[in-house]
């Protein structure tokens, strides 16, 4: 009995990484509904630095101030037409449990380095995903991406080219 409990604890561990959470899988975009305000959102997955986002997004929309707005106004997404954007990040992970990982380091650490090591990350093998949300509307207020029309059509392909601009 005594073996077959040992086996069956060494299989569990063995098998015993699994997620808890898993971040979102975007392959392209996706256009998210908002339920409360019936309006859609356009989000990509981004995979430069904030700093390339900032002097890539001003020169796409050609923004003239000396910083990137989160909300600002552009004819440059639809010809002849001042869209309102707004533009904001969000970020997510991988979190999983490693049952079999965490028994072998802490069992193979001495005190002194868990004392050095209080400062580090604790995850230090974490994949962030960061995802930027571009809401578009008119003049008026109304969401000109959730209605499947050209003009619609026509910005959504606008938005992809940003991303691979940025991206």
């Amino acid at each position: 009995m005594r073996k077959i409990f040992v086996l069956i604890l060494i299989s569990f561990l063995f098998q015993s990484c699994f997620y808890i959470h898993k971040a979102r899988d975007i392959e392209v975009y996706e256009l998210d509904q908002i339920k409360n305000e019936n309006s859609s959102i356009f989000v990509f997955e981004y995979t430069g630095n904030r700093t390339n986002f900032e002097k890539k997004s001003k020169s796409f929309f050609k923004i003239k101030t000396s910083y990137m707005p989160q909300y600002f106004t552009t004819d440059q997404l639809f010809p002849d037409e001042n869209l309102n954007v707004f533009i904001y990040s969000s970020r997510d992970k991988d979190v999983m449990v490693n049952l079999l990982g965490f028994i072998i380091k802490e069992s193979l650490k001495s005190d002194d380095e868990n004392l050095n090591r209080k400062n580090e990350d604790p995850h230090p093998d974490t994949t962030y995903y960061n995802y930027l949300h571009v809401q578009v509307t008119d003049d008026n207020g109304k969401d000109v991406l959730s209605p499947p029309s050209m003009k619609s059509k026509a910005i959504i392909n606008k938005l992809l080219r940003y991303k691979n601009y940025l991206n």
